[in-house]
């Protein structure tokens, strides 16, 4: 991920709040001998990202995945957390500068080493881990290859021990306050259903970073 010293990471609790609010990611893996793999997946992630070491990524695979593969071949990986916003035309700003568009989004990349288990105790306890973040107190009958059967042998458990953290909140707060404020009258104006996603986002984390005031 290129980082820019306008986009510095976000705080920490903001990216735990954006991990939480987001239940799917891509996970990345790169084999030696072709190029990457990757697949989009429902994850859990257990542990304290502020603890080095502590935090890890679980999903589940399906046996004969090439991601899986891959990951066999070359444990490194990386899971990948991101949301594309609003995106801001130059005329907003300027009629004739096309380097003035906005693409508005957040990225959070946490990369570390995958461990992949066959195991059916490891599978059923993680799947019952995701149930109940995807589907927070709804009953269901404990994960076991007696009740599921094949929808538990035929995937794997993959854990990702998070040693790296990389994280680009681009929320326009490398802006003056007087284009943040045209962004707004923009996005509430075109009134798109990205945009009413966009607008709040903008302005929470503005105010996180003290931005949030329009000069008078």
């Amino acid at each position: 991920m290129y980082r820019s010293e306008k986009f510095p990471p976000p705080p920490l609790a903001v990216i735990e709040a954006f991990v939480a609010s987001h239940a799917y990611a891509k996970i990345l893996a790169a084999p030696l001998d072709r190029g990457p793999e990757a697949t989009l997946i429902p994850y859990t992630l257990t542990g304290n990202l502020a603890l080095e070491g502590d935090a890890v990524v679980e999903a589940h695979l399906v046996d004969g995945d090439p991601t899986l593969e891959a990951l066999a071949a070359n444990p490194r990986a990386s899971v990948l957390v991101d949301e594309l916003l609003s995106f801001i035309p130059h005329t907003v700003f300027d009629p004739m500068d096309g380097n003035r568009a906005m693409i508005l989004f957040r990225s959070l990349l946490l990369s570390g080493r995958a461990e992949i288990s066959d195991r059916p105790e490891e599978i059923g306890e993680g799947l019952e881990r995701l149930i109940r973040r995807l589907e927070p107190g709804a009953p269901f009958d404990p994960v076991t290859v007696e009740r599921y059967g094949s929808r538990v042998t035929r995937l794997r458990h993959v854990r990702i021990a998070i040693d790296h953290i990389d994280a680009k909140w681009k929320l326009a707060q490398d802006q003056p306050p007087e284009v943040r404020d045209q962004i707004l009258a923009y996005l509430r104006a075109r009134d798109l259903p990205i945009d009413r996603v966009t607008r709040p986002i903008l302005l929470e984390y503005w105010s996180i970073l003290g931005l949030d005031r329009s000069p008078a």
